[in-house]
């Protein structure tokens, strides 16, 4: 899979030793254009703190040791998690924004932008290699600028992290709760926070001129729900999980603006989000001039050679995307697309981490549709979907896209 950039991670044992380098990849993405929005003066912002996205009881299910960390507090009864962001703003380069923490007390008439972090997806995976356990952890969120009395949020700029660790012995719960909490703490650019903090550099406190586009829907036909019922996969989590990569990818590879996704999204839809103080505010996000929708039509997994040492394995997905105008009535794209990814498991592996691969390639599906989106290649259009009709769709939505970048 293509990552946007790559920073090498040495881990140590408890004893001090190396154990292994990693590669840590971290997608940093953004909605505006990096110097849309600004003039000379620092804009003020508010700082709202952290949230995760949803309520309550989604919270403690889709993040559950978020949700234990939440609960570590300082001598002063303050959140140790949120203090922790706030440092990071605090030590970051924002020369256009002017953020401030006093919230509650500093907001007057016509001043009431505000920024926070909000989580969405929190996912630890581990695989037994050789009588070691591989551990991948991932965090993604968003970086989002909202105006505090209207609740209508204004940017969004997507943030992702990834750590990979390799333990001698099997992945107890302390282990995983630990690898979450090096996300989170991690410094130099591989931690959530501080990818947040680095992105303030970007973010603009001025909504964005151009249109939106916005995933609307992802449906999951009967295959790919039978798929995630054997792995045990929450259909929920992982439509949300489809929906955002898809997102990110789309202005990664295109430049355009977005909107983050929301469970059934329409005019005046929103976005629920639960701060760390536990107040949860439904956060009004902007109509998309053009919606997308995906169905998501299944997985396969086979054997593709194999010998003594190892196996090769492959791991494919298959999708629909269709994008239509802002009330469906004119459609710019509606075609099939598949993808697949090999990985190379050696002998004597047990507990073979199938389902992550299988997210990996709907991953690499998605990151390779949206190239095609913004430059449609015949030879991988004729391999991986309809050929020439899709080809065709992809050229005349170009023209589409030129307004929403």
């Amino acid at each position: 899979m293509r990552l946007l950039c790559s920073l090498q991670l040495r881990l140590f044992s408890r004893n001090g030793r190396p154990r292994q380098a990693w590669a840590l990849p971290i997608a940093f993405l953004f909605l505006a254009s990096a110097t849309s929005g600004f003039g000379g003066e620092q804009a003020s912002v508010y700082f709202a703190g952290f949230a995760q996205a949803g309520n309550a009881a989604q919270a403690d299910t889709a993040f559950p040791i978020t949700a234990q960390l939440l609960k570590e507090r300082n001598p002063d009864g303050t959140s140790r998690l949120e203090d922790e962001l706030w440092r990071q703003v605090q030590t970051s380069s924002h020369p256009r924004l002017n953020v401030k923490r006093n919230l509650a007390s500093g907001l007057s008439p016509g001043d009431s932008t505000t920024m926070a972090v909000v989580l969405e997806w929190e996912n630890v995976s581990s695989e037994t290699v050789a009588g070691r356990t591989k551990l991948v952890a991932d965090l993604h969120g968003q970086v989002m600028v909202f105006d505090f009395e209207s609740k209508k949020v204004i940017g969004s700029y997507p943030i992702a992290v990834q750590l990979i660790d390799l333990l001698d012995g099997p992945a107890t719960q302390q282990a995983r709760v630990e690898m979450i909490r090096a996300l989170y703490y991690g410094s130099a650019g591989n931690g959530l926070f501080s990818q947040a903090a680095k992105r303030l550099a970007s973010v603009t406190a001025k909504a964005s001129t151009g249109n939106y586009l916005q995933v609307v829907s992802v449906e999951l036909e009967d295959k790919a729900r039978q798929t995630l019922g054997e792995y045990k996969a929450d259909p929920t989590v992982f439509i949300s999980r489809v929906a955002d990569a898809f997102g990110e990818r789309l202005y990664e590879n295109n430049h355009v603006a977005y909107v983050p996704y929301s469970k059934g999204a329409a005019i005046g839809s929103k976005m629920a989000a639960r701060f760390a103080d536990g107040q949860v505010f439904q956060l009004e996000l902007p109509t998309p001039d053009y919606r997308i929708y995906l169905r998501v039509r299944g997985f396969k997994k086979a054997v593709l050679d194999t010998n003594s040492i190892e196996a090769a394995w492959g791991y494919a997905a298959y999708t629909n995307v269709a994008i239509k105008s802002f009330d469906d009535s004119t459609v710019y794209l509606d075609a099939p697309f598949k993808f697949a990814v090999t990985k190379k498991v050696l002998a004597g592996t047990r507990d073979q981490d199938d389902w992550s691969a299988l997210q990996e390639s709907m991953l690499a599906l998605i990151d390779q549709t949206t190239l095609q989106i913004a430059k449609p290649d015949r030879t991988w259009l004729e391999e991986w979907s309809s050929g020439k009709p899709a080809q065709l769709q992809l050229e005349k939505l170009s023209a589409v896209l030129q307004r929403v970048r």
